[in-house]
């Protein structure tokens, strides 16, 4: 668990068991020190692979999950490969009758609105809310797809947001939508 998103394994970080590592064909599976460990390597070029399906669930590899080593005979080769706690956003998109931009208790829910992070789509559900979840902890955007609301409405609230995604925590992010103003010429 890299905790502190620096790509090393620190002393107080949590070490992952059950993860399989490839390398050139063979598998081997971390320990409760997060090691896996291959004997009888033969001195030459490598490819080791993080198989990113045997990863937790609620964690998130860090790139690279492919790294290429050399080993002499009698040496030892040490690789790591972050993991990091996944994170979750989660709001609505409301009906934002006063247009105050703040979802007051009578402000229902507007169903089937698109939503956009990191070229993904979701959408809310029949109450109006969505949830994105196993996000990379740091600063992510979420886009409200304006075409998508219902005709005559737009947003009383910022169409994208950016927030601080912290490492196995969810952020709330809320969208409102209210009708167009419409102004008369005298």
């Amino acid at each position: 668990d890299d905790a502190n998103l620096n790509g090393r394994l620190e002393k107080e970080e949590k070490k992952i068991e059950g993860v399989e590592i490839k390398v050139n064909g063979r598998r081997a599976i971390t320990n409760k020190e997060g090691e896996a460990t291959f004997l009888s390597v033969s001195p030459g070029g490598y490819k080791a692979i993080l198989n990113t399906v045997s990863v937790p669930s609620n964690y998130l590899p860090s790139p690279p999950i492919e790294k290429s080593f050399s080993i002499s005979k009698g040496e030892i080769v040490e690789l790591w490969f972050p993991l990091n706690l996944a994170g979750s956003i989660k709001g609505s998109v409301f009906f934002d009758l006063d247009r105050d931009g703040i979802r007051g208790p009578e402000e229902k829910g507007v169903p089937n609105i698109f939503l956009y992070w990191d070229h993904l789509i979701t959408i809310t559900d029949s109450d109006g809310n969505f949830i994105i979840e196993r996000i990379s902890p740091g600063k992510q955007v979420v886009k409200i797809s304006i075409e998508s609301l219902p005709e005559g409405y737009v947003p009383t609230t910022p169409a994208s947001v950016e927030g601080d995604v912290p490492a196995g925590q969810t952020i709330e992010v809320n969208f409102g939508a209210g009708p167009r103003e419409i102004e008369f010429i005298e």
